[in-house]
Formats: C-alpha cells, structure tokens, sequence
C-alpha cells in the first residue's frame, strides 16, 4: 500500500512509501534546515556511492564463502541504511548478518537485501527529487 501525505504532510513523505522510515528522513531533513535540502541530498549522493560498493562486497564475499568478510559488510551496511533511513535494507541487512554468524546463510537471503537495496534505491532517488525539485520538499499539501 502506498503511503499518501495527509495535508500536514511535507509532499515528500509520499516518497518514503514502505521502503524509507518518515521518522528518520524528517529528522535528517530537520538537520538540515527548513529550506535547504542540501545536507540530506548529499547523505542520499553518499549512501548510494557507498551502498553499491557494498551490495557488490556482499555478493563477492558470499561466492567465495567468506562468512566473516559476509558478516562485516552486512553490519556496515544494516548501520548505513539505518542511518538514512532506509529501514527494509536494514532489516535485510540484519537477516544476512545473523545468518551469516550462525553458519545458514542462503542465496534467499542474499537476494533478498539486493532486492531491498533496488527498493530503497529508488525510493531515496524519489524523496531527492521531491526534495530538490518542490521548493526544497516542504511545501505543505492543502485539502
């Protein structure tokens, strides 16, 4: 189901649908400032350039059975997708981790955090849209 802002809502909270935490993305658009995107914008530019690399690392390091390589990047990962709010990577992320540790990591698994990666992806480029293309994201909706 499709989250749609109520009118209090700033128009970019359609944008977080289930893949992005509204709570952590209004926190760090806070950080920010009402009317300047540009810290949050570049947090979305950094964790894409840094999520791929890892999503890449995770992959590598589940081919070549390295169960403590697989733990480390899953932690990271989990950490940095929390951290912009990207909460299914996150939960994802924490699966593989545990999975890994205990010894019964799966390709399911796997799949599913690439998966949750593409889904988080393209929700944190809509919210960047919604962000730098609507007057910094915080026009309110009327009724």
């Amino acid at each position: 189901m499709q989250h749609r802002p109520t009118p209090s809502e700033p128009l970019w909270a359609a944008a977080c649908g289930e893949h992005l935490d509204p709570e952590v993305i209004a926190s760090l658009v806070d950080l920010g400032g009402e009317d300047e995107p540009d810290l949050i914008v570049e947090l979305i530019d950094l964790f894409f350039e840094d999520a791929d690399v890892r999503i890449l690392d995770l992959e590598n390091a589940f081919k070549a059975h390295d169960w403590d390589q697989v733990v480390r990047v899953a932690h990271t990962l989990k950490g940095a997708s929390g951290t912009i709010g990207a909460i299914r990577l996150s939960e994802a992320c924490k699966a593989v981790e545990m999975e890994a540790r205990d010894g019964g990591l799966t390709s399911e698994s796997l799949d599913r955090a690439i998966e949750s990666h593409l889904s988080a992806q393209f929700s944190l480029v809509c919210l960047r849209a919604q962000l730098t293309g609507l007057d910094g994201g915080h026009q309110q909706r009327t009724a």
